[in-house]
């Protein structure tokens, strides 16, 4: 056998880590056979089916992960949830996680999953009652309006939108109603209007219940984070592959989804139970891992300004180090 020069030995380990490390780019545990169990939490809705592809559709596992998929029907029980160690991780609209670093919570978002659209049609809208004689943002001055709860993102982003229009905020009544009793609410006439997303959104106006203001996200800030996945900042900082490896089999299951529309309606009404017919009259859900920190900047600027928050966040506080990977060029 040949002699190998000293500084070939000495090179040899490092050489092999870097290939090793290149080799990995391409290798999944699945190859491997184990896998790591993750518990995470959501609200189901048509924005969260890339959770729900990743799990059937074997994304997860592609990439290590064993998932224990529950859901929550409000996120302050998410969030507490998480804080006790009974999450790794929740799937939320910003608002929320935001909100509750204010109270201490040290979360941080890790991964995007949903923006609203940039131009009508979209999910999230301002709708009148039909017949009310409301027809436009203006005349909701003295009106009654139902929101799911008046400090969640939705309701924030109408009344940001009512105010842009000149109508003082104290001249309206809001009350809190879930999105399914949207539609009744306004048939019935115990409200005039009402700040709702789809499917309820669609519903309503194509049953005749109620004309559209606005499209309340589009017109406060287009593009905006309408979903994300949070987690604890020390859980984020000592389990750095499993999140990636979270991160990889979402960003999949989004271009899975987005690859075709068809299959995309067909699985959104696999997941949600939703009409087929219905899914098709739906605004396109833009699910989306493209970060862009000024729109998300500018709804917290705009939860500030309407007494949702109290402080402007720092991006550097409630954004993980990973997110960054997908911060738009």
């Amino acid at each position: 056998m040949k002699k190998l020069a000293l500084w070939t030995l000495l090179l040899f380990p490092v050489v092999t880590v870097a290939l090793l490390g290149f080799a990995l780019e391409g290798y999944t545990a699945e190859m491997s056979g184990t896998l790591t169990n993750i518990r995470f939490s959501f609200n189901k809705n048509a924005g969260q089916t890339p959770q729900y592809v990743a799990d059937t559709r074997g994304f997860f596992k592609k990439y290590g992960l064993k998932v224990e998929r529950i859901e929550f029907s409000n996120n302050p029980d998410m969030v507490a949830a998480l804080d006790r160690g009974h999450l790794e991780m929740m799937a939320s609209i910003p608002g929320s996680p935001l909100s509750a670093r204010e109270q201490g919570y040290d979360l941080v978002a890790f991964m995007q999953n949903e923006t609203s659209n940039f131009a009508a049609p979209d999910s999230g809208a301002l709708i009148a009652r039909r017949g009310s004689g409301i027809k436009s943002v203006a005349d909701l001055k003295g009106k009654i309006v139902a929101c799911l709860y008046l400090s969640s993102q939705d309701c924030i982003d109408s009344k940001y939108v009512i105010k842009k229009a000149g109508v003082d905020l104290k001249s309206i009544t809001f009350i809190e109603a879930n999105f399914g009793t949207h539609f009744d609410l306004l048939r019935s006439g115990q409200v005039d209007a009402v700040s709702t997303v789809n499917p309820f959104t669609t519903q309503i106006l194509t049953k005749g219940a109620g004309d559209l203001l606005a499209w309340n996200y589009i017109e406060s800030n287009p593009g905006q984070p309408l979903g994300a996945w949070w987690a604890k900042k020390q859980w984020v900082t000592k389990n750095p592959q499993v999140v990636r490896a979270f991160q990889r089999a979402i960003k999949d299951a989004i271009d899975f989804l987005r690859q075709d529309k068809v299959r995309a309606r067909e699985v959104v009404a696999e997941y949600t139970g939703l009409d087929k017919g219905l899914l098709t009259e739906m605004a396109p859900l833009n699910w989306n891992y493209h970060v862009d920190p000024q729109a998300w900047q500018q709804e917290a600027k705009i939860l500030v300004e309407m007494g949702a928050l109290q402080k402007m966040p720092k991006p550097e506080e409630y954004f993980a180090e990973q997110i960054k990977e997908y911060f738009k060029k």
